[in-house]
């Protein structure tokens, strides 16, 4: 008899992957939208229908699209570091090189986690500097990492050692 493979996946250690944001931040940003919208909504219905007119509504309907598109990038947006890549993923894809980074600053406020999302600030060399979120302790660790200039896991497993 041949023997059972388990179907189950394990993650590589040269990958870490997590939410943008923490959970309560994203529940207090559904709830800021509702309660705006609520609001909009009780606006529209206390004034009469001949003082709206079709750029007012237009412009309303266009600043809830550009909000609707923010929440749902706080509410879809994943960050994640690999050897040779950091990629957050959201209305806009950034897929950057580590290979490029020159310096990484660390904003994370331990006691806040909560409410501030940690910022990582990547200066690419030739390119500016790029913000990415994350609140996943691992890939957080990973940037902690990169940025006392000590080499991650899999940059160790990579080199050899």
């Amino acid at each position: 008899m041949g023997t059972k493979q388990s179907a189950e996946v394990v993650p590589s250690p040269r990958c870490a992957s997590g939410p943008a944001f923490p959970m309560s931040l994203r529940i207090l940003a559904v709830l800021a939208v509702l309660a705006l919208g609520g609001q909009s909504w009780r606006t529209l219905q206390a004034l009469p229908v001949s003082t709206l007119q079709p750029d007012t509504l237009l412009l309303a309907g266009l600043a809830a699209s550009i909000v609707l598109a923010g929440l749902w990038h706080m509410l879809r947006a994943r960050t994640s570091i690999d050897a040779t890549h950091v990629t957050q993923s959201g209305l806009w894809t950034r897929h950057l090189s580590l290979a490029e980074v020159r310096r990484i600053d660390i904003l994370h406020l331990p006691g806040l986690t909560w409410l501030i999302a940690p910022r990582v600030r990547l200066h690419m060399s030739g390119r500016g500097s790029y913000v990415v979120h994350t609140s996943d302790p691992r890939v957080l660790e990973r940037f902690w990492l990169l940025a006392m200039g000590q080499p991650t896991q899999a940059s160790a497993d990579d080199a050899g050692i």
